[in-house]
């Protein structure tokens, strides 16, 4: 009753936050201009709700860590119609990843990962979105956002936000990158790195480009 009520409250309150998107040469597009196939994107919980704007409406796929965190994020994208799975690199790991593979199998959309859940540290990328992209031959995206005004949970581990009503959105989106279907455990801690060290230079653009002045009208998405 009270994650429905929760809801449909979001869902009211989507409407009001302005959000735009930064593409990885600069260019700024509403969300509803931003194209996109069959990507994996990889997210840090932290981002989790701020990314709303841009999973709407999209026949979204995603993998959520178990926990509060978790299930807050799931509340939110469910909110969206989005499809939740549930599981991380530890609790539900394997059961999540491999329900999250039977679920893409039937899907053209995107799908979304949280890789640094469920239990941190923020930003470090576990390898599952590796394997992921790996197993279904879908590239992956790195994303991260930033928030104009935001309310934080400084108690949660991942310090997972909301931005405020009316505040500003942008979410930054990097290019797709290919695994190679022949890469190995190596490679793939290897890759898992670089796509920790992706999310941080993505948030960082996300807050350079918030500083910014407006260069594109952006009402309520």
């Amino acid at each position: 009753m009270v994650m429905t009520a929760l809801a449909s409250l979001y869902r009211i309150y989507h409407r009001t936050v302005r959000c735009r998107v930064l593409l990885d040469d600069g260019s700024i597009l509403p969300p509803k201009s931003y194209r996109s196939g069959r990507e994996i994107y990889a997210l840090s919980e932290t981002d989790a709700i701020a990314l709303g704007a841009l999973v709407f409406g999209r026949d979204f796929v995603a993998l959520v860590a178990e926990g509060r965190d978790g299930d807050l994020a799931t509340t939110v994208l469910k909110a969206l119609d989005c499809r939740v799975v549930r599981g991380s690199s530890l609790r539900g790991g394997v059961r999540g990843l491999r329900g999250l593979l039977t679920v893409l199998d039937e899907s053209a959309g995107p799908a979304g990962i949280v890789v640094d859940g469920p239990v941190g540290p923020v930003g470090q990328a576990k390898p599952g979105s590796i394997f992921l992209s790996k197993y279904t031959e879908r590239p992956i995206c790195g994303i991260a956002a930033a928030a104009s005004h935001a309310f934080v949970f400084r108690h949660s581990w991942s310090r997972i936000y909301v931005p405020l009503p009316f505040s500003t959105v942008v979410v930054a989106c990097g290019d797709p990158v290919e695994v190679p279907t022949d890469s190995n455990f190596q490679d793939r801690d290897e890759l898992a790195r670089q796509l920790s060290q992706r999310l941080a230079l993505l948030r960082s653009r996300a807050q350079l480009e918030l500083e910014r002045p407006t260069t594109l009208p952006s009402g309520p998405t």
